[in-house]
C-alpha cells in the first residue's frame, strides 16, 4: 500500500503542513494505509519516519529493558517500542521503552496515556540535540510532565558501546519508584 520515503527531500515552504488528527491517523491505519514496512508514527499531527534499527540500538534497548525489568515493582509493566497516545498533542509516538501501570490486557483497546506512564526511555543514535523530533522536548516531555513521570534519554556510543543515561528516576531500596 503506502510507502514512506526515508530520504525524501526537504522542501522549505511558508505553506502550513496538513496535520492529521489521531482519529484520521487511526482510520488510515485501520483501512490498510500503512504496511508493516511503513515505520511511521504520528508526532504533533505529522507522520514521522522512524529510525532504522541497527545492532547497537537494539542492544541498548535490550540492556535497558533487562535493567528496568529487574527492579520493576508489582503493578507496573514494561513495554518495548509500543505506541502511547498523547491526545492533547495529536501524537502517538513509540518510545523505545515505556513503564506503564496495570496488566497487559488493560491496553487491549487503547494505548497508554500520560496518566498511565511512569517512565519513557528513548535510545538515540545521534547526539541528543540532533535526534528526531520525539526525543526532544516536543512530544515525550509533555507526556512525562502531565503524568509526573520521568524521561530517560539514552545515547548509544558507537565506538565504546557504552550507554549513557541522561536523567534518572527515583530509586528506593533498590527498586524503581514510579
Amino acid at each position: 500500500m503506502a510507502t514512506v520515503a526515508k530520504d525524501a527531500p526537504t522542501v522549505a515552504t511558508d505553506e502550513p503542513a496538513y496535520r492529521l488528527s489521531l482519529r484520521q491517523y487511526h482510520r488510515m491505519s485501520e483501512a490498510g494505509g500503512f504496511t508493516e514496512n511503513d515505520r511511521v508514527e504520528l508526532i504533533e499531527g505529522q507522520l514521522i519516519a522512524n529510525q532504522t534499527r541497527n545492532p547497537p540500538h537494539d542492544t541498548s534497548v535490550d540492556l535497558t529493558q533487562s535493567e528496568i525489568t529487574a527492579v520493576l515493582p508489582e503493578g507496573w509493566r514494561l513495554r518495548v517500542q509500543s505506541a502511547i497516545t498523547i491526545t492533547t498533542r495529536a501524537s502517538e509516538p513509540e518510545p523505545d521503552v515505556t513503564v506503564v501501570r496495570g496488566p497487559a490486557r488493560r491496553y487491549a483497546r487503547f494505548h497508554p496515556r500520560p496518566n498511565d506512564i511512569a517512565l519513557l526511555v528513548e535510545v538515540a543514535e545521534t547526539p541528543l540535540y540532533k535526534d528526531r523530533p520525539r526525543s526532544n522536548d516536543s512530544t515525550l516531555a509533555p507526556a512525562s510532565r502531565s503524568a509526573g513521570s520521568s524521561i530517560w534519554l539514552t545515547r548509544v556510543w558507537r565506538f565504546t558501546r557504552r550507554l549513557a543515561v541522561v536523567g534518572r528516576p527515583a530509586m528506593v531500596a533498590g527498586k524503581y519508584t514510579p
